[in-house]
């Protein structure tokens, strides 16, 4: 029978005897305030090669709904290098943005995005160029409407 190491767990103690339910929040709400990340949204990734994977990222940035082609490496070390901005996208004013988003439309070109299949596909093995940029553009617009669901 293996002999397993009891855990222990080490609970500090909270004096929450002078602390408000107010100052609580007000605390989550400064501590949050001006982060850099908390409007940022990435989505699944539309293909993988390597140690990359090729994403969208949705932010906002001023009164602008900003859409970029990105790539991400989780392998890297450091924060810096593990993504690389392909490409911007869209900028649209934000009330224009969001009304596009919810009528499921393109930020580029406004029009309504389609999909032949809501299945992700990475294989392009025994595939033609033809079939593999066809897949692509599907899966880009499979996780750009799976992407658009953080917005509404």
């Amino acid at each position: 029978m293996e002999h397993f190491e009891p855990k222990t767990f080490v609970i500090e103690n909270l004096d929450l005897d002078d602390t408000s339910l107010e100052d609580l929040m007000r605390q989550r709400e400064t501590d949050f305030l001006n982060t850099e990340d908390l409007n940022v949204f990435y989505s699944y990734p539309y293909f993988s090669r390597d140690v990359y994977d090729y994403q969208f990222r949705l932010f906002t940035e001023d009164n602008y709904l900003v859409l970029e082609d990105v790539q991400c490496n989780d392998t890297a070390e450091d924060d810096l290098n593990s993504i690389i901005v392909n490409n911007e996208l869209a900028r649209v004013d934000i009330k224009k943005g969001l009304e596009l988003i919810k009528n499921n439309c393109d930020l580029r070109s406004g029009n309504k995005i389609t999909v032949d299949t809501d299945i992700l596909k990475y294989d392009f093995e025994g595939l033609d160029e033809d079939e593999i940029k066809q897949i692509i553009i599907n899966n880009k617009n499979v996780v750009l409407l799976e992407l658009y669901k953080n917005f509404y």
